[in-house]
């Protein structure tokens, strides 16, 4: 895993920043060794992986005919910012309003990395 970033910040100003967004969200700051990176969850049948820096991804398991099931990856705009510990974990994003999700959305996550201590 990297160490802690936020995207588009630069270092002098993330731990501000970072701040900020955590109280935007009434969450607290976790301490630099608690900070989430990726955590995937499901919802609406889809497994998501939000993964601070990138596009929000989709996998969804379908059932073809007799063959079987295949895998569609699905896409989705919005570019994770943050994730914050505490359930439901808090996901910070932005998208231009495109996105399925809001600018912050709350899920349960089944699968939580950290950032590199």
């Amino acid at each position: 895993m990297p160490a802690f970033f936020l995207p588009h910040c630069p270092p002098e100003s993330q731990e501000a920043r970072y701040a900020h967004i955590a109280e935007s969200c009434h969450r607290e700051v976790p301490l630099i060794g608690r900070r989430i990176y990726s955590i995937s969850f499901e919802h609406n049948g889809i497994v998501w992986t939000a993964t601070v820096g990138e596009h929000l991804r989709g996998r969804k398991s379908v059932k073809v005919g007799d063959k079987g099931t295949v895998e569609w990856n699905i896409g989705d705009p919005a570019l994770i910012l943050a994730i914050f510990p505490r359930v439901p974990f808090c996901v910070v994003t932005y998208s231009n309003g495109k996105s399925h999700f809001g600018p912050i959305f709350y899920v349960t996550p089944r699968g939580v990395e950290l950032f590199s201590a």
